[in-house]
């Protein structure tokens, strides 16, 4: 099992050394900085999932996802733990999914992580899970 602490540290390198930008109906937000979308109870949980979604599809595993519902987070959940995947794989996914949304370029604006969640999950949109 994975820290969630390194999770987060090292997610948040991934977004600042890739030069992701977050953006927010077309500008960039002061609160989207790189650890505050690592936050497991802000966009990491999407972000994991959505990567674990990309490797499942190639592969047909799972990364053992712990995610938990919480009311006080962004989408309702949050991300507890990653039990059966390396944190390397993890994040290289992540950056595979953040290339996606982002067409190639650094400007990730969320409406395009969204339409590609929806467009993943077309019937309730992005799941948590336990597996």
């Amino acid at each position: 099992m994975n820290d969630i602490e390194t999770i987060i540290d090292v997610v948040s390198d991934l977004i600042r050394s890739g030069g992701y930008t977050f953006t927010l109906e077309g500008t960039t937000q002061p609160f989207l900085t790189p650890c505050r979308i690592a936050e497991p109870e802000f966009l990491l949980p999407v972000l994991a999932r959505l990567a674990e979604e990309l490797w499942r599809r190639e592969t047909e595993t799972g990364f053992g996802l712990q995610i938990e519902p919480d009311e006080t987070a962004l989408t309702g959940h949050r991300l507890v733990a990653i039990h059966h995947a390396p944190l390397s794989l993890v994040v290289l996914c992540m950056d595979e999914v953040l290339r996606r949304v982002g067409e190639g370029g650094q400007e990730i604006p969320l409406e395009a992580l969204h339409k590609y969640a929806t467009a993943l999950y077309p019937q309730t949109g992005p799941q948590s899970a336990t597996a």
